[in-house]
């Protein structure tokens, strides 16, 4: 299937899923939820990252971030999340 074969297609079958399911819900635990706003996070930070994808993912994290930060703690280690100072690489040595 040609690249744009492909691209119709998957519009296509996007389309089918949300007129089929309508919206898509996601179950997982609060350390799996804490992970996946870090990578999202991280991922909003790399400079490539722009235009109507990061927008939408942005809003994403954010309703992600209101979601499970309940508490002040919560909250502002979620918050370290959006500045590259708080990053510590746990377990990958100093010079990677």
């Amino acid at each position: 299937m040609a690249d744009h074969g492909l691209v119709r297609q998957f519009q296509e079958d996007l389309e089918e899923l949300e007129r089929k399911y309508g919206v898509f819900r996601l179950t997982t635990g609060f350390p799996e939820a804490i992970l996946l706003i870090g990578a999202l996070q991280l991922s909003l930070r790399h400079p490539g990252m722009r235009g109507e994808t990061a927008e939408a993912l942005r809003r994403l994290t954010k309703a992600l971030v209101a979601s499970v930060g309940e508490t002040e703690t919560l909250r502002e280690v979620l918050e370290r999340g959006w500045h590259e100072e708080f990053d510590e690489c746990i377990g990958v040595p100093a010079d990677n």
